[in-house]
């Protein structure tokens, strides 16, 4: 007998899998028990996930972000509406979150980002607050 046939995992009493180790994501806090019979001697051991938001809070509304034009081609602009734009910088990810541009500085309350090498396809514009960490992420396309 291996390692996975000796576990068992539960949610609420019934039994969700059987395998050593788990990887679950729940989208309420939610509490797995495992049950181990490691040569007729039984335990339990409980794991109990916690849902959080911490690193992915959206801006106010009052330091928001703006994208345009949405859908671009050559270029787009990034119009921040928040007096201390110098804390922040800026990733541009694809859809498999591929990194395709940092920008560390933002010297401007708008800033324009050509992406006229990009291929076509939806991509991510994140603005990361060096203060607190907090993200702002906005979709656009590029024709």
């Amino acid at each position: 007998m291996g390692l996975n046939e000796d576990c068992i995992w539960f949610v609420n009493n019934q039994p969700i899998d059987t395998v050593a180790g788990l990887w679950v994501k729940p989208v309420i806090p939610t509490t797995y028990v495992l049950q181990q019979n490691i040569c007729g001697t039984v335990t339990y051991d409980s794991v109990k996930v916690n849902i959080s938001g911490v690193g992915v809070n959206e801006l106010s509304n009052n330091e928001g972000l703006k994208i345009y034009p949405n859908p671009a081609n050559t270029s787009i602009n990034l119009e921040f509406k928040n007096s201390n734009i110098n804390n922040y910088s800026i990733e541009l990810t694809n859809v498999l979150g591929q990194l395709q541009l940092v920008n560390s500085e933002i010297r401007n309350s708008t800033i324009t980002i050509y992406i006229e090498n990009l291929l076509a396809g939806i991509y991510f514009v994140k603005a990361i607050s060096k203060e607190d960490h907090s993200i702002s992420v906005m979709k656009f396309v590029k024709e």
